[in-house]
């Protein structure tokens, strides 16, 4: 379990270790950085005793619109003092927003829950972001801390799930499927990185092997040569996007995949469904037995500024994130979305199997060159 944890969250470079004005006198000693490495050997009751003797506001920064109660809920479990708060940032805006209140040394920027594997590793590298693993048993043991794994997609309404036929992921991409694709290729981050990943060697072969499942051995090697592109990744991407239609938001795509009166797919984080209420998930098949892949797992992470006054009460609420308490305050009602930590999803390497996993060390590999083509693609080139 731990072996997959690592390779669901990648090794990362080392922290650097940058000095920060403001809070307790180690900290402003010697940097939050060292105060959050020293902390690492702390237990929970230790972590909390030197939490309820940080004083000032908590705040923090986020990409959820949940993370406010939950961050109360927190303060209130533990008899914090101080406002605990949290102010919800678009994911197009977040990193410039932090970057310019921790650049500017802001001690009111103590946390942050955000998405994006690849702008989380970058700020952990300039040092804005500090990453610490929780204590707590089972938590995801990673040099970029997620803790919580959210879960997309393929879906059509189910009337129409016979008459579409598809049992393969290259079945979406073949030049024969006349349905809708409804999918957000723009302005949508979670979703280059799934493209991005399919460009990678293991998920490479997974998409060659499925393609000669369809269409017949060697038929994907054959394929990637005229086609003069590295690898079936990059054909699928180059096949793909093409056929799809750009939504406005995966909420909006849930929507009309339930309102459909032809046959379309929908791409989208299975949360939009509702188990009671609309849209509900009762009206939908998932595709998620497809060859080639499931579908796509992405993270949020859990990180600690480099400006924080409240060290403590930061790892403390990194712990709290990594239970079942913590955790549910995001996942609710909510459906397939799961805690990181194995002691509290049931099954975690089950849950995982056959969907592409976000995983930092991968993505930073192919980052550049990937982009580049997907750019190429959607412009039509």
């Amino acid at each position: 379990m731990k072996k997959l944890l690592c390779v669901l969250l990648a090794a990362m470079m080392a922290l650097t270790m940058l000095a920060c004005s403001g809070g307790d006198d180690a900290a402003e000693a010697e940097g939050v950085a060292k105060v959050v490495e020293d902390g690492k050997a702390l237990t929970i009751d230790e972590l909390a005793a030197k939490a309820k003797e940080e004083k000032g506001d908590f705040h923090i920064y986020s990409t959820s619109s949940k993370t406010d109660k939950v961050v109360q809920a927190f303060a209130e479990k533990y008899g914090l003092e101080g406002e605990f708060s949290s102010t919800n940032v678009k994911e197009k805006d977040f990193y410039t927003t932090i970057e310019e209140l921790v650049d500017a040394g802001n001690a009111s920027t103590d946390y942050f829950v955000t998405q994006n594997a690849i702008s989380v590793g970058q700020e952990i590298r300039a040092g804005r972001f500090i990453n610490y693993v929780p204590v707590v048993e089972g938590a995801a043991d990673s040099a970029a801390y997620a803790f919580m794994l959210y879960t997309k997609e393929f879906t059509v309404k189910n009337e129409f799930a016979g008459e579409i036929g598809v049992t393969n992921i290259w079945d979406l991409a073949d030049d024969a499927f006349a349905y809708q694709i409804l999918f957000k290729k723009e302005g949508e981050p979670v979703n280059e990185l799934m493209l991005m990943e399919l460009t990678t060697e293991g998920w490479s072969a997974k998409l060659a092997e499925a393609y000669d499942a369809k269409y017949g051995e060697g038929a994907c090697a054959k394929a990637v040569a005229e086609a003069g592109v590295p690898t079936a990744g990059h054909l699928f991407i180059q096949k793909f996007i093409p056929k799809t239609t750009n939504n406005s938001s995966e909420g909006d795509t849930a929507k009309a995949i339930v309102a459909s009166t032809t046959p379309t797919v929908g791409f989208g984080t299975v949360s939009k469904y509702k188990k009671e209420g609309e849209p509900s998930i009762d009206e939908v098949t998932r595709l998620n037995e497809l060859a080639g892949f499931k579908g796509f797992i992405y993270q949020f992470y859990a990180q600690i500024s480099k400006s924080t006054d409240r060290p403590y009460t930061a790892m403390l609420f990194s712990n709290y994130l990594a239970t079942e308490e913590g955790v549910s305050g995001f996942i609710g009602k909510d459906l397939a979305i799961y805690s990181s930590t194995s002691t509290v999803t049931e099954d975690l390497a089950g849950v995982t199997d056959g969907y592409i996993l976000e995983n930092v060390q991968e993505l930073k590999d192919v980052y550049a060159e990937a982009l580049e083509f997907i750019e190429k693609v959607r412009a039509g080139k």
